[in-house]
């Protein structure tokens, strides 16, 4: 058996060490590049959301409007038109925050992963 793998040197403790931060580094990348992505897709389904809402409530309100505005109803009509648009926008926030929930779940391995080397760290500095 050889007396350099028989026991650790500071060498090996330095390389062992330099491996652990290199893999950190490159799974806090990868952790990046999947929460830009992320984002990236949020903005893009936010763009194309308003665009395609904001000309089907036009379209949808000049309907209305130009069809209940001779008669009785026209204050119903825009009161009802407002109230769609309310639990519309309701809706919409509300699936944005669940997505923006999931940011909360960023670089969870990178930090689960130091916790654990500091923990290890700690605990192999008592003995």
């Amino acid at each position: 058996m050889n007396m350099r793998s028989s026991t650790r040197g500071p060498g090996s403790t330095l390389d062992t060490l330099l491996s652990q931060s290199v893999l950190h580094g490159q799974l806090a990348w990868i952790e990046l590049a999947e929460e830009k992505s992320r984002i990236f897709r949020l903005l893009a389904l936010m763009l194309l959301g308003f665009i395609l809402l904001f000309c089907s409530l036009l379209s949808l309100s000049a309907l209305l409007m130009i069809a209940s505005w001779d008669t009785p109803w026209r204050i119903h009509t825009i009161a009802l038109l407002t109230a769609f648009y309310m639990a519309g926008a309701a809706l919409s926030l509300h699936g944005f925050y669940k997505v923006d929930a999931l940011g909360d779940l960023a670089f969870v391995d990178t930090r689960r992963e130091l916790a654990a080397d500091i923990e290890l760290m700690r605990s192999g500095g008592d003995s």
